[in-house]
């Protein structure tokens, strides 16, 4: 993931418990769809990774100005995947800065 910037400090595969799936998805558990995430999550695995940035900025794209600090690697990731409805996440393209 070296093109964006990323470094997978760590990965895991794994079936998800209930406490980790709250910590996760916290802001979302009084959702009709929260129940389906858990269960999903609760019978199949998933890839945990733990991001870091392999670098804290980039080169500015103009002579003279400042380098890029790039954001949070958790913000740069879900801008990079897109929208979390998959019709919007369709109609957007994110480019990694």
């Amino acid at each position: 993931m070296a093109k964006n910037n990323f470094q997978i400090f760590h990965s895991v595969t794994k079936i998800l418990t209930r406490e980790e799936i709250l910590n996760l998805f916290y802001s979302h558990r009084n959702a009709s769809y929260y129940a389906d995430i858990q269960e999903h999550l609760m019978t199949a695995e998933s890839i945990v990774l733990l991001l870091t940035n392999s670098r804290d900025t980039i080169p500015a794209k103009v002579d003279g100005e400042d380098d890029i600090k790039l954001d949070n690697p958790v913000v740069r990731w879900k801008r990079m995947i897109g929208h979390k409805d998959p019709d919007d996440a369709k109609a957007q393209k994110f480019e990694e800065t």
